[in-house]
């Protein structure tokens, strides 16, 4: 049942976790504006594309601010109230700490249960769009194609490789072409140069040379003008290369198991699957240390802040070594995304134990 000082207690919390995720969400959109700020006097920049930009990393910047946030809010307002003698107060009135501590864990799993939410909805497509923009600030209209070692593997064994793009004017360098032609040999096509138009590339001067099935060269072919259509086969290769952080936990789960059943190593995908779930609940386990850690050392403001940074420190710090050991592959994935938060549940459950 809640009570008056559980509503009272949560209040406390509100105004300073607000305050510092705003700042929190200034300075990270801040540090991306200064990212593309030191481009403008270089190049012409559009103005839509990096509003788009800055604005598809809030959503990111919101999953690392909750739980910092409410780390500052919980330790600053229980110190305060501890300071002021609220804490005495009520556990005059029969309160014991670990009552005290309920409004405060609620109100944890509550944001808790906000951010994984948006953490495998908004994150990652916003993620995405954010990617765009960055494309097309960085490589213009055709951004979305890379500048060197273009490397398509398309259906019924078509291969196409291009050493270098010129996104601007759609020039490619150093370009090979690996395909079996209609009387079954294994052609070989190699040009010093090309031209991309409309997901087109028109090679010049080229030369196809085929072979056998063992191997040996059959003859050479010099001088061809051939077109190769990419359209479809690129966007089957930009679906298949999505980074990680734009998909969302059953595309992750999917493109895991395919990789299994080939035999492929899913480590890094099972990680970021139990990091979209794990670090959303770090506000969580903020909020079964912050008081009965703060009702020990209660001082000044200065030191509601030092233990809210030390608090974040340990937890990020760990679950930092907790992915560099899973991506090394000396832990387990799921282990390595869950370590810090089955370090703080320990703490923070033996410390609510001893809570007289």
């Amino acid at each position: 049942m809640i009570r008056i000082f559980d509503r009272y207690i949560s209040r406390q919390l509100l105004m300073p976790f607000f305050a510092w995720m705003l700042g929190m969400l200034v300075m990270i959109a801040g540090s991306f504006v200064f990212q593309v700020l030191r481009d403008l006097g270089q190049r012409d920049i559009p103005v839509r594309e990096v509003l788009i930009f800055v604005a598809s990393r809030l959503p990111w910047g919101l999953i690392m601010s909750i739980p910092m946030a409410f780390a500052f809010a919980a330790c600053l307002s229980v110190n305060r109230m501890n300071r002021d003698g609220e804490i005495v107060a009520l556990r005059v009135g029969g309160l014991s700490p670990r009552r005290l501590s309920l409004p405060i864990i609620g109100t944890g799993l509550i944001f808790s249960l906000g951010a994984l939410v948006l953490n495998d909805t908004l994150v990652p497509w916003a993620a995405e769009e954010g990617r765009k923009a960055s494309e097309t600030i960085m490589l213009g209209a055709h951004g979305r194609f890379p500048e060197s070692d273009l490397f398509i593997d398309g259906p019924g064994g078509y291969i196409f490789f291009a050493k270098r793009l010129d996104p601007s004017t759609g020039q490619m360098w150093n370009i090979m072409v690996l395909d079996r032609d209609s009387a079954g040999y294994r052609t070989l096509v190699t040009a010093s140069t090309g031209v991309l138009e409309n997901e087109v590339v028109r090679l010049a001067g080229a030369r196809r040379h085929r072979f056998d099935a063992a191997g040996r060269k059959v003859d050479t072919e010099n001088g061809l003008e051939l077109t190769y259509d990419l359209g479809g086969i690129i966007q089957d290769l930009y679906e298949d290369q999505k980074p990680l952080e734009e998909m969302y936990i059953g595309e992750l789960l999917d493109r895991a198991e395919v990789l299994a059943a080939t035999g492929s190593p899913i480590n890094l995908h099972m990680h970021t699957i139990h990091m979209k779930l794990a670090l959303p609940f770090a506000t969580l386990m903020f909020a079964l240390v912050a008081m009965p850690i703060v009702l020990r050392w209660t001082g000044s403001g200065f030191t509601g802040a030092m233990m809210a940074i030390g608090i974040i420190f340990v937890y990020y710090t760990v679950t930092a070594w907790g992915k560099i050991l899973a991506d090394a592959g000396q832990v387990n994935p799921v282990f390595g995304a869950w370590i810090c938060n089955l370090l703080f549940a320990v703490v923070g459950g033996l410390l609510y134990w001893r809570s007289a």
